[in-house]
């Protein structure tokens, strides 16, 4: 809920400043959250990934680059620690609980950054 709110602040600060710079807002990234059962990893840190919106929802695949940025409780990791954890979270089977960030470059449709809360590191 903190990071929620932060968020809105954030944004609430970059539309202020764009009206009162009299510029318009370009949204440049889309972002979701998502479950990250839902979410199939590629097996490097270039390539797609398949990602499921919801349980009913088609398969679609998003493309990383060695430019996604991945990140574990705030801190920003290397691809294969990202996917250790990930490994780590569903071998204990709580990947049905745990929510991913993903961020999409709305231009390119390159995913930029993946986020991912929990205590398991």
């Amino acid at each position: 809920m903190n990071r929620a709110a932060l968020t809105l602040i954030a944004c609430l600060f970059a539309v202020n400043t764009a009206v009162a710079q009299k510029e318009p807002v370009r949204v440049v990234e889309g972002a979701g959250e998502y479950l990250l059962s839902h979410l199939d990893l590629p097996s490097n840190a270039t390539g797609s990934l398949g990602l499921k919106p919801c349980a009913t929802c088609s398969t679609q695949s998003l493309r990383v680059t060695s430019a996604t940025q991945y990140h574990v409780n705030d801190s920003q990791v290397a691809f294969a620690d990202f996917a250790a954890v990930v490994a780590e979270l569903r071998r204990r089977n709580i990947d049905q609980h745990t929510m991913v960030g993903l961020f999409v470059d709305r231009a390119s449709h390159e995913v930029t950054r993946i986020y991912v809360y929990t205590s398991a590191q």
